[in-house]
């Protein structure tokens, strides 16, 4: 079965096509970005005094604040005063990464967050935290204080920013609205198709590699949720988008890895299959271990970010070796690649800016840098279920040329019975199946006679009459074949209450209203059977020769009887 391959002609329409499509909604990326800066947020980054426990800083501006390391226990305590040109209704924004928080303004506690978590010994978590401020506060003097609660976790400060309120969360949203939009519809995407697929999979394998497309959409769609600070507008709880952002970002390499099982498992290379196995297993263990040790608190879930990203790193280098081994010997995973390429490169930026904020290489402290993870995982997805589709629809065409083959090999063309090579077939399966079987042997009456009178035509329409005739009597249970010529078998794998004689019954009345319906040539046969345990140590082959040799007998029978022919017969 030949596939036609798409012309130069089509190729190039289908590039200019997808270019437009990346240049329109690259286009209106930008022009959303753009148009999408309010006026309504003060950020709120002079003037600022800070003290380090016994170090102080004073009117400094918190983009350009490196003040080291802080170490667990230490006390930030930052003091300024609010803007003149705050808002009637304002809402300070302020990113709170591991810390013990309280916020006064003109000397009055307005917020406290951590201390009774901290208490516990529980992760106090990380995000952005909008708080109300009293309204008229602009002029008023405003102290926050961090109590750092883990290690390596704070190097600089974010700008806090000052919202007006009745315009909130549409400020909040608007320089991040297409990251929230992908990041939402991977989530929403993903969980959808993991819970069809999940169904379907108990029914079908081949969901696997779609189940795993799912899980990884919705890993990565979480991920960025969190990352990105948009669960905030579902949840205040840190320590639950700490949850949220850490197991989906330990969870995401095991689908993916699990998407190229069969590309490993294929190619039967016994190192390949050790590393992918061991890689399995490495990242298993390493979410239990995670997990466990965050549960018990023991160590909480940062502290295993270094290992995590080695681990994931060596993930990325197996599967693109997978991917460009499968490429150059099958031709397999052209777009997956692509995908890939466009991830490890966003990945790797993405690692860059988070090294330099957190760290404040290059002078760099502001740690709301956008994460372009959302976009990347986006692609990357979108090309594995490309490359799936593409797997899907190479084996239908394997699949529907195989049961081409099969058909010419095992289905007679003239009478639609199986041939002859799947009833021996046959014969090896029932051999070995442990039940009584029946094989009845047919033989056609007067074909060749009806070839030589009538013309090779009309012993066609005999045989196929006649072929109708055994289908319309036995089952889709029973193995219904043409062993050649005028030869016919009917093999019952499990025959051991199947009543041969009534079937005989029903066939010579299916004949009968067969031949009633035509004034022309006659259809009649001979038959014999036999029951494996009628011998002694039976094979199928065995069997299938006694019954032909009742059939024969019945043939000479039937001549005998008939002169040559039967009452009826063709004349």
């Amino acid at each position: 079965m030949e596939t036609k391959k798409p012309g130069l002609k089509s190729k190039i329409l289908h590039i200019v096509l997808f270019v437009l499509v990346i240049g329109t909604f690259t286009g209106l990326y930008y022009h959303v970005a753009k148009g999408n800066q309010s006026s309504k947020v003060i950020r709120f980054d002079e003037g600022w005094t800070v003290k380090l426990d016994d170090a102080v800083f004073s009117n400094v501006d918190l983009d350009e604040l490196i003040f080291g390391m802080a170490k667990y226990g230490d006390r930030i305590v930052l003091t300024n005063t609010i803007p003149n040109d705050a808002f009637n209704r304002s809402a300070l924004c302020l990113a709170i990464d591991y810390c013990a928080t309280t916020i006064y303004v003109d000397g009055v506690k307005i917020f406290e967050y951590g201390y009774d978590l901290l208490e516990k010994g529980d992760i106090l978590g990380y995000g952005k935290q909008i708080v109300s401020l009293p309204d008229n506060c602009a002029g008023k003097p405003v102290k926050i204080v961090f109590y750092v609660t883990e290690e390596e976790e704070v190097t600089s400060l974010f700008t806090p920013l000052i919202y007006d309120e009745t315009t909130l969360m549409s400020d909040y949203l608007s320089p991040d609205a297409i990251q929230f939009a992908i990041s939402l519809s991977l989530v929403v995407g993903g969980l959808f198709l993991s819970l069809i697929t999940f169904v379907l999979f108990f029914r079908s394998y081949s969901m696997e590699r779609l189940m795993c497309i799912g899980m990884f959409s919705l890993c990565i769609g979480l991920w960025s949720l969190a990352n990105g600070g948009f669960t905030i507008l579902f949840t205040n709880n840190f320590v639950l988008k700490t949850y949220l952002e850490y197991m989906s970002l330990y969870l995401s390499p095991i689908p993916i890895l699990l998407y190229f099982r069969e590309d490993v498992e294929q190619r039967s290379i016994r190192v390949e299959s050790f590393i992918y196995y061991a890689l399995m297993l490495i990242g298993i263990q390493l979410l239990l271990v995670s997990v466990l040790c965050q549960f018990m608190n023991w160590f909480h879930f940062p502290v295993f970010l270094r290992v995590y990203q080695t681990y994931m790193f060596i993930c990325c280098l197996f599967i693109l070796f997978v991917v460009i081994q499968d490429m150059m010997r099958e031709k397999l995973h052209k777009i997956l690649l692509g995908g890939m390429m466009t991830i490890l490169i966003i990945v790797v930026r993405d690692l860059i800016m988070f090294n330099v904020t957190k760290y404040g290489w290059f002078g760099v402290t502001d740690g709301s840098y956008v994460s372009m993870v959302a976009f990347g995982g986006l692609v990357f997805i979108l090309s594995m279920v490309i490359d799936y589709i593409y797997q899907v629809r190479s084996q239908v065409i394997l699949t529907a040329e195989n049961e081409f083959l099969s058909r010419i090999a095992y289905m007679d063309v003239l009478t639609g019975l199986y041939t002859r090579r799947k009833c021996e077939d046959v014969f090896k399966e029932i051999e070995t199946s442990g039940h009584e079987y029946i094989i009845i042997q047919f033989d056609l009456n007067n074909l060749k006679s009806t070839n030589d009178r009538l013309g090779h035509e009309k012993g066609d329409e005999l045989l196929i009459r006649f072929s109708k005739c055994l289908r319309k009597t036995y089952t889709s249970q029973e193995i219904i074949g043409r062993m050649g010529g005028d030869e016919f078998i009917v093999i019952i794998p499990n025959g051991k209450r199947y009543n041969v004689e009534e079937s005989f019954a029903r066939l010579e009345k299916n004949i009968a209203d067969d031949n009633a319906k035509s004034n022309d040539i006659k259809v009649s046969s001979s038959y014999g059977y036999c029951r494996s345990t009628e011998i002694p140590e039976p094979t199928a082959r065995a069997v299938y020769i006694e019954a032909d040799r009742k059939m024969y007998l019945a043939k000479q029978r039937y001549y005998l009887e008939n002169g040559g022919r039967r009452r009826g017969d063709n004349k």
